[in-house]
């Protein structure tokens, strides 16, 4: 799969940019090839607007995929609580290597909402990586609870750390006329999770 250009899945609950299926319980399948985004043309996957439970690229099913995971430009947004911009299912296998040298936005439904975890993660890969695990670019999370990168499964190589992960409970706004900074205030402030959990 060559990722060259944009996807657009806008103001929809359960939204999805791309879903890689390996198969049901049933009948698990192998999936051989690589999974490239290529910087020949500006690459955006965009979940913005209203709805949660949203996902950038999702590795799905009870399989394999064998090759190369590497979303090496390129930008995923994503806007919406429970939502996830990588996620690999648990009962999935990714035969290969894991890189990401992209960018990955994600905001709440609700800026600065303190009511609960928001429940977003950046990258979470549930299964197992036979491979390496190379993070690079840029990776910023926002929302009471957010996470960075979450690895429940095994990484059998190496996990290696290059760019810059972040998470945080809010979002600063500026006046523009002013250039005033405004943050929430008081107490139950929302504040980020884990930037890396393994």
């Amino acid at each position: 799969v060559n990722l060259n250009g944009s996807i657009s899945n806008k103001n929809t609950t359960g939204a999805q940019g791309v879903l890689i299926d390996t198969g049901t319980n049933t009948t698990p399948v192998t999936l051989t090839g690589d999974f490239l985004a290529i910087s020949t043309a500006p690459t955006t996957i965009d979940l913005s607007g209203s709805g949660t439970g949203k996902t950038g690229i999702g590795i799905t099913g009870n399989g394999t995929l064998t090759g190369t995971f590497n979303f090496n430009s390129g930008t995923i947004a994503v806007q919406g609580n429970s939502s996830t911009g990588i996620g690999m299912s648990p009962d999935t296998t990714l035969n290969g290597d894991f890189t990401f040298d992209g960018t990955i936005v994600m905001t709440p439904t609700t800026a600065n909402d303190t009511s609960a975890a928001t429940g977003i993660t950046g990258i979470a890969l549930g299964g197992d990586v036979t491979g390496d695990v190379n993070l690079g670019g840029q990776i910023q999370i926002y929302g009471n609870g957010s996470r960075g990168f979450v690895s429940t499964g095994t990484i059998t190589g190496s996990f290696v750390n290059g760019g810059l992960i972040g998470t945080e409970g809010f979002q600063t706004s500026q006046n523009q006329s002013t250039g005033a900074t405004t943050v929430p205030k008081g107490t139950g402030d929302p504040l980020g999770g884990s930037a890396v959990s393994i």
